[in-house]
């Protein structure tokens, strides 16, 4: 995977990570951003060149500010659903409702480069992370090892949960997904993905903003 080195920030890198499909240095996943160091905020600047910040936490949950501390991002803050079967599952419409926001997000090419983050990275990012790259047409291990890395970062670690039980709960994630609709998994993930509100039109752009063309190279 393509590790994304922000000082201060954790458990970070490339949502694009060895897919052969989805393009890197537009989406990048990571732990929460209020630690991030002046040279953090100029790797993030520099080396990144990320415009927007999408914050999954609840309001209050993190800075007080309620703003990126990327200077002149564009911060959106809407609280992520994760996982299945928790407090703030795939199947609650509040939840779905800010995840249709954020893909919205995704359908405009002038926000990119784009990070997206919780507090360590791992459960809504991750939730969020699998979804982009099932709809982006990701491979299963792709979508697995992309996950499981988290349990090799500092952040990810942090709560000491146990990395067997956590994949049982991203597997239930795919799962739904591969159960959601007849088709195959980016399909079903696009289903469900139109039926939480995004546009049609909003996934088709985003599609063709984040997928290689044929013969690109990275």
């Amino acid at each position: 995977p393509r590790t994304v080195k922000i000082d201060g920030v954790s458990n970070a890198r490339d949502v694009g990570f060895f897919s052969k499909k989805i393009k890197q240095g537009m989406i990048y996943r990571a732990a929460s951003l209020d630690e991030v160091t002046a040279k953090g905020i100029q790797d993030a600047i520099y080396c990144y060149g990320i415009k927007t910040d999408i914050d999954l936490r609840m309001s209050g949950e993190g800075h007080e500010e309620e703003r990126s501390p990327i200077p002149n991002a564009k911060y959106y803050s809407y609280s992520g659903a994760y996982y299945v079967k928790s407090g703030a599952e795939l199947t609650d419409p509040v939840y779905q409702a800010n995840m249709a926001k954020a893909f919205e997000i995704f359908a405009d090419e002038s926000n990119y480069p784009i990070v997206f983050h919780c507090a360590i990275g791992r459960d809504r990012t991750g939730t969020l992370a699998a979804i982009v790259e099932a709809f982006l047409g990701a491979s299963a291990e792709d979508i697995f090892a992309d996950y499981e890395v988290s349990f090799f970062t500092e952040a990810g670690c942090r709560d000491n949960a146990d990395p067997a039980m956590m994949t049982a709960k991203i597997t239930e994630v795919y799962d739904f997904l591969v159960d959601y609709s007849d088709g195959n998994l980016a399909e079903n993930t696009e289903k469900f993905l139109l039926d939480i509100g995004v546009k049609q039109f909003s996934l088709d752009k985003f599609k063709r903003i984040m997928t290689k063309n044929k013969g690109e190279k990275q």
